[in-house]
C-alpha cells in the first residue's frame, strides 16, 4: 500500500538507492548535497523535519521558505518525494512554486507521479490552500501532463536567466 509519510531514518536503505539512481545536483538535492546525506542521514532527516517552521528553516538556509516534505512509500520502499511551501518567496513565484515533487527514475511511468500530486494537494487543502502554483520544466512533458491532469491552469512561462524555462500553472485546491 502506497502511503505519504514524514520522512524517517527507517527509509535509508531505499532513500540511498534513489541517490544511486538520480544524476542531478537540483531540487533537494541542491539544498542536501548527496555526499552529505550519505555521511549522516539521520541529520538529514531531521533537517527536513526541521523545515517545517520558521525557525528550523533558518538552520538551513536563509532563502529557504517553511515547508512539509512527505516521502511516497510502499512498504519500505522510498518512490518519491513532495514539498508544500508555505508561502512563496520571490523565488519561489517565479520558477519553485507552492509544490515541488519527485519520483526516484527506477518508478516513473507508473502513475506515481499523479498519485504524489494528489496526495499532495489533499495535504495542501489541510493547510488552508485554495490554489497552489506549480512549475514545471518546459521540456518535462511527463510533468507537465500530470499538471494539467489535475486541471493546472497555464499562467506563463518563466525565462530569465533559465537555461530551460519553467512553464507556471495553478491549480484550484478541490475538498
Amino acid at each position: 500500500m502506497f502511503f505519504l509519510k514524514a520522512p524517517s531514518k527507517n527509509f535509508k536503505e531505499s532513500y540511498l538507492n534513489h541517490l544511486d539512481e538520480v544524476k542531478s545536483n537540483s531540487g533537494m538535492h541542491a539544498l542536501f548535497p548527496d555526499t552529505k546525506v550519505r555521511e549522516n542521514f539521520d541529520w538529514f532527516v531531521q533537517a527536513l523535519l526541521d523545515c517545517r517552521s520558521e525557525a528550523g528553516v533558518r538552520k538551513h538556509g536563509d532563502d529557504l521558505v517553511p515547508m512539509d516534505v512527505f516521502w511516497l512509500v510502499n512498504d519500505q520502499e522510498y518512490i518519491g518525494r513532495i514539498s508544500i511551501r508555505h508561502y512563496l518567496n520571490k523565488e519561489l513565484r517565479s520558477i519553485g512554486g507552492h509544490i515541488g515533487y519527485d519520483i526516484r527514475p527506477s518508478q516513473r511511468k507508473k502513475g506515481f507521479g499523479s498519485m504524489i500530486m494528489l496526495l499532495g494537494l489533499k495535504e495542501a487543502k489541510k493547510k488552508g490552500f485554495n490554489k497552489v502554483l506549480v512549475t514545471c520544466d518546459e521540456t518535462n512533458i511527463g510533468s507537465r501532463k500530470i499538471i494539467e491532469r489535475f486541471d493546472g491552469q497555464f499562467e506563463g512561462k518563466h525565462t530569465d536567466g533559465l537555461k530551460v524555462p519553467k512553464l507556471r500553472y495553478w491549480i484550484h485546491v478541490k475538498n
